[in-house]
């Protein structure tokens, strides 16, 4: 892996995430941004080092017993089946799958797999996990445990 770039931006900036993104950067912030999502972001960042590996080819693909994830494609397979999921189910697992073995707090998936300042409600990360669940199990375990009162956690065992 590279240096990590990150970009701030300012308020009504916006419009230069695409562009910032086709530059090479790997995640950008607009400010004022809580420091709580930038630690977040470079926890999971250093976490991801133990559940990834990089193929020849260069891509970063994230390994769970049978599912593979590849964020460049967004691409999911079980078992060499690819899962269709959408784009929030995607970012979720990604989050999930990058924190392996943790509990994940549920306003951590709100914020890995919810663009800033929407409201989202606890019960519709529990819909999105739901509809995760039932698209990964596929004849499989069932890979997503629900941590009572805490949040979520990704079984890699």
């Amino acid at each position: 892996m590279g240096i990590l770039t990150v970009a701030l931006i300012g308020p009504g900036a916006e419009h230069l995430h695409i562009d910032l993104i086709k530059a090479g950067i790997d995640e950008t912030f607009v400010r004022p941004m809580s420091p709580s999502k930038l630690i977040g972001f470079l926890g999971a960042i250093a976490r991801r080092k133990g559940h990834a590996y990089t193929p020849s080819d260069g891509r970063t693909l994230l390994r769970a017993g049978e599912i593979t994830l590849d964020p460049r494609q967004h691409r999911v397979t079980r078992q060499d089946k690819e899962i269709h999921l959408g784009p929030i189910e995607f970012r979720l697992l990604r989050h999930l799958m990058e924190n392996a073995g943790q509990v994940v707090a549920r306003q951590a998936l709100i914020s890995a797999g919810w663009d800033e300042g929407r409201f989202v409600d606890t019960r519709t990360v529990n819909a999105h996990v739901g509809r995760l669940r039932r698209a990964l199990t596929g004849g499989g375990p069932d890979r997503i445990r629900t941590v009572r009162s805490a949040g979520y956690m990704f079984d890699d065992r």
